[in-house]
């Protein structure tokens, strides 16, 4: 999301549906990030009580304040299996969980990585990022690549193996 002109530490509003592990991290980073967020349903529940608590909008008070419509920055549906029925999921910048197998030349698979949704790859070089900078070598942080600089190189292994 920063990568992409998202403010977070300013209140940025992240809309959650679901409620597992990677939902749990999510919420987590986003609220020691400064951010907002807003939880929208899902199979499993994201627990008011968690270290995200203070970072949660309750949507049903703001209503009946006669609030303005929150203005989602990201939305993420970790909870794909299930019927979505909020009118928050969706909106901002859209991020999925998962991601299908990619086609075309490498300037076409890397177009569509930039454009509408973005897809898990996004997500998964970010998480992998952040677990070396923070965990595994945090004193060579800085010689980590950039997030578009690791997703390029996914992007072109994922094409050089199709070629096998």
């Amino acid at each position: 999301a920063q990568h992409r002109g998202v403010e977070i530490k300013n209140g940025a509003i992240l809309c959650l549906h679901g409620g597992g592990g990677a939902a749990r991290s999510c919420a987590e980073a986003w609220s020691k990030a400064g951010g907002k967020l807003l939880w929208s349903g899902g199979r499993r529940e994201l627990s008011e009580d968690g270290p995200w608590a203070g970072a949660m909008l309750n949507t049903e008070a703001e209503s009946e304040s006669g609030e303005a419509a929150l203005e989602i920055a990201v939305s993420i549906n970790f909870d794909l299996q299930s019927d979505v029925e909020s009118e928050y999921v969706g909106a901002g910048l859209q991020l999925m969980p998962s991601y299908s197998k990619s086609s075309g030349t490498y300037d076409e698979r890397i177009s569509s990585l930039s454009s509408g949704k973005l897809d898990g790859r996004w997500l998964l070089c970010a998480q992998h990022l952040a677990a070396w900078s923070t965990l595994w070598c945090p004193g060579r942080a800085e010689d980590l690549p950039s997030l578009e600089l690791l997703l390029d190189r996914l992007v072109f292994a994922e094409s050089l193996l199709d070629e096998y």
